[in-house]
């Protein structure tokens, strides 16, 4: 059975996803006028950054908190973004669509705490 923290870490992600794919949607109508490439570039920055936030919460629930483990999750996230990446220029994505949807992802995470789901801080245990 998972712990009190891991459930709220789930909790966290799907809230998250779900402000990242309403914010994604919005971004979508607005790249339409730069073209399907754009458009796919938007999906493509904010799904990069949703997959490095799965990472990273599989990282923490681990629970095992070594250094070689938290660099290997680093440079294996970053390793991913960057293949990512080189293969939306190789397909010809502007890389400006690509920030956007990262720009998108992380505005989600300033969004969450706003919403008043959770403290900024995280979860407080009395």
């Amino acid at each position: 059975m998972p712990d009190r923290t891991t459930d709220e870490l789930r909790q966290q992600f799907g809230t998250i996803s779900r402000i990242s794919l309403v914010l994604g949607a919005a971004g979508s109508l607005a790249a339409l006028f730069w073209g399907l490439k754009a458009v796919c570039g938007v999906w493509a920055g904010l799904f990069m950054c949703l997959a490095g936030l799965a990472m990273i919460q599989t990282w923490a629930v681990r629970g095992t908190f070594t250094k070689m483990s938290g660099f290997k999750s680093y440079a294996g996230r970053y390793i991913f973004y960057g293949l990512v990446i080189a293969a939306c220029l190789w397909l010809g994505v502007p890389v400006l669509s690509l920030v956007a949807g990262i720009a998108l992802q992380k505005a989600a995470l300033v969004i969450y705490p706003l919403l008043g789901k959770e403290d900024v801080d995280g979860p407080r245990y009395d």
